[in-house]
């Protein structure tokens, strides 16, 4: 409305006295003839802008920069896949087959039974699976690539990243993480029992202790010590608890072994912070031994005289730092008779054995360098 009465002012006053004025000079002619065509383009702005205003048409979005995602690739171009799939890994001896247990630090044979259990649990969604519920023109992932994946994470340590490059990008990063995440929590959970498990019988405890016996301790059950891993993504709230002679955050474990490097044990999850006499009150093997559950091992030893005598309570080759317990034996700190330090000796040599497992897990499994 006020366009309107704006454009009525300037024609019927502004133009019309400007022409009106026809005695003037050829200068103020010219001069007048700038003024009209300068009027004419104010009121042709002013009605395009009140014609923008009131027309009911909508105003154009802005177009916003839209990321182009990279298109699939086919899933036999996986590094994965074509291990698994290759007839030379298979064979025993190959250079293939070294490479493969290198790679995943198994051997085909055993990572196509884990592959199997995966699908015969549905741990693990397949295509057939898809295709049964009904899902059409979904393409999955096959499981093979997924568990490969997950086992070169673990053996490596490298980053999800990596895996999704090696894998020829036929799974983004953030799947392999979730899918490792699932497979820890499944081994844990259904396979850890069935090969890390305690002697459940006095005839499986005289079959761990015979090693010993032929080592010149007769009556050792395994050697326990105490293990800490660093937990790098721990709340800020939780560092203290947490923060122990490492000076990091770390979760404390208490782990027995045999001779055969053989995880006998592992017990509940403690806090940095606590040290190897507070883990070893909750271990369920150590309370196995202290409580009788094994009545009837029996073992003899000799004397300094030569004569001997049957003990009944097995016990756990350990270090200093644990309780002075019958079922916990460890070396003398200092001692002046020769036959002690020569005691002390044999016994660190078998109390290694923790120790050398450790280290063997770090190194196949790079994935926990702590």
């Amino acid at each position: 409305m006020a366009t309107d009465v704006l454009t009525t002012i300037l024609e019927s006053v502004g133009v019309r006295n400007m022409l009106s004025d026809s005695d003037e000079s050829e200068d103020s002619a010219s001069d007048l003839k700038f003024e009209v065509d300068w009027v004419q383009r104010v009121i042709s702005n002013v009605r395009k802008r009140s014609d923008d205003m009131y027309s009911c048409e909508k105003p154009q979005k802005k177009h916003r920069r839209r990321w182009k995602c990279r298109p699939k690739l086919p899933y036999t171009t996986s590094m994965f896949y074509r291990d698994f799939h290759s007839p030379t890994a298979r064979v025993s001896g190959h250079t293939d087959a070294k490479e493969f247990r290198l790679h995943y630090r198994m051997p085909w044979t055993e990572t196509n039974k884990l592959v199997r259990l995966f699908v015969s649990k549905k741990w693990v969604i397949t295509q057939e699976e898809c295709d049964k519920r009904g899902v059409k023109g979904q393409e999955v992932c096959p499981p093979e690539i997924k568990i490969l994946g997950t086992l070169y994470w673990l053996g490596e340590g490298c980053s999800f990243r990596s895996i999704y490059n090696l894998s020829g990008r036929v799974l983004t990063a953030q799947s392999f993480a979730d899918f490792a995440k699932k497979f820890c929590r499944r081994v844990t959970d259904h396979l850890a029992p069935k090969y890390i498990r305690m002697p459940g019988s006095v005839q499986e405890l005289r079959r761990i202790s015979k090693v010993y016996k032929e080592r010149g301790f007769p009556g050792a059950c395994g050697s326990t010590d105490g293990v800490q891993i660093a937990w790098e993504g721990c709340p800020h709230a939780y560092r203290n608890s947490f923060t122990g002679k490492e000076k990091y955050p770390t979760l404390g474990f208490n782990v027995t072994v045999g001779h055969d490097y053989r995880i006998l044990h592992v017990c509940s999850m403690f806090a940095g912070r606590f040290n190897d006499k507070t883990k070893v009150l909750y271990d369920e093997y150590v309370k196995r031994l202290r409580s009788g559950f094994y009545d009837g091992f029996t073992y003899k030893v000799y004397n300094s005289e030569g004569v001997p005598s049957t003990m009944t309570t097995p016990y756990l080759i350990c270090d200093g730092g644990y309780h002075k317990w019958v079922q916990l034996m460890c070396g003398f700190k200092t001692t002046s008779k020769e036959y002690l330090a020569l005691f002390t000796k044999l016994l660190e040599s078998l109390r290694k054995d923790v120790e050398c497992t450790f280290g063997v897990s770090k190194k196949r499994f790079k994935v926990n360098p702590t």
